[in-house]
């Protein structure tokens, strides 16, 4: 699929990485886990995701696929199925406007249009918004939670458009200390430019290993 928008030069080496993972790489260079050999970092935004550093190395996993958060079985109770990427489509963006939208009040004058609206409307003391932030901080500290236990490092950085904010910081705190093992949660340092930077990264750190004939 990238290949049908982009061909590199013949002979060239091409390195291809999850986007959060590249996040990861950066976080742990320049932002929230410097120094940190072990955390996970977990992008909320349109879409959800993990990347994991563990003893310094990306955990990837056989497939390629590990800390895809988003095919966790959901939702789990009585008289429901799991559906597949339904994780991640409950805590997507989208869904999260929608349920805002279906219950902003009339009297609140018209809702926001997207996540950063949402979040300016909280800092400006909308209670509204900040019940939405909050509940919607508690199902991401749930989510959370689950990484912690499973992969137990001591560290969760949150990133992504929406995970970032420091608004969600203390909801999501309490639910990882309420379901799970104790677990520092910090936010973003690099926001937007986390993905970038970690491509960056990956691609210096590629480049010397191959101009040293070390394996990458």
């Amino acid at each position: 699929m990238v290949f049908t928008a982009f061909r590199p030069p013949k002979g060239s080496a091409v390195v291809l990485e999850n986007n959060v993972n590249c996040a990861a790489v950066a976080e742990q260079q320049y932002g929230a886990a410097q120094g940190e050999t072990t955390f996970a970092y977990i992008q909320i935004g349109l879409k959800i995701g993990m990347g994991l550093m563990l003893g310094g190395q990306l955990l990837r996993g056989r497939n390629g696929g590990a800390g895809e958060i988003g095919h966790l079985s959901f939702p789990l109770a009585p008289g429901l199925e799991p559906q597949p990427g339904a994780a991640e489509q409950y805590l997507g963006a989208e869904a999260l406007m929608a349920r805002v939208h279906a219950d902003w009040p009339a009297d609140e004058g018209e809702p926001p249009t997207d996540t950063a609206e949402l979040l300016h409307l909280v800092n400006q003391g909308s209670s509204v918004a900040r019940r939405h932030v909050e509940r919607h901080s508690a199902d991401i500290g749930a989510i959370v939670a689950s990484c912690v236990s499973v992969v137990d490092p001591g560290l969760v950085v949150l990133g992504g458009g929406l995970g970032a904010s420091p608004l969600l910081l203390p909801k999501v705190r309490q639910m990882v200390d309420r379901l799970s093992y104790a677990a520092e949660i910090r936010s973003s340092s690099l926001g937007a430019d986390a993905t970038v930077l970690g491509i960056e990264r990956l691609a210096i750190d590629h480049t010397v290993a191959a101009t040293l004939g070390e394996e990458a």
